[in-house]
């Protein structure tokens, strides 16, 4: 509920048409978002997409992504925010990216 809450502030913000686009978990996010009248189009980069009713948890629970079943990879922290481990962020998530970008947003999520 808080990210689509952020979201829909950034569209609030808007003067015009705006085209939504989300990677991974994002996609639901923006799914629900996108019913905002300023919303032009939605665009899923690998990201959930989910149907009509369809709960994030239970998409993830159907497809658990690479990450999520990787012991360690998931940390939490006492209130329930979830990252992933910055020591294994590199590899498993921004692979594709220069070592030092990469380090940057494991600490930037």
């Amino acid at each position: 509920d808080d990210d689509v809450a952020a979201a829909k502030r950034v569209i609030d913000m808007q003067d015009g048409p705006t085209i939504l686009v989300a990677h991974s978990y994002g996609g639901s996010v923006i799914t629900e978002a996108g019913v905002d009248p300023k919303v032009a189009g939605l665009v899923y980069v690998a990201a959930h997409a989910p149907a009509v009713g369809e709960d994030e948890s239970d998409l993830g629970k159907k497809m658990p992504s690479y990450t999520s079943q990787q012991a360690g990879a998931i940390k939490k922290t006492d209130d329930g925010y979830t990252y992933l481990n910055p020591a294994d962020f590199a590899k498993d998530f921004a692979a594709d990216l220069p070592l030092k970008e990469a380090q940057f947003e494991s600490r930037a999520q």
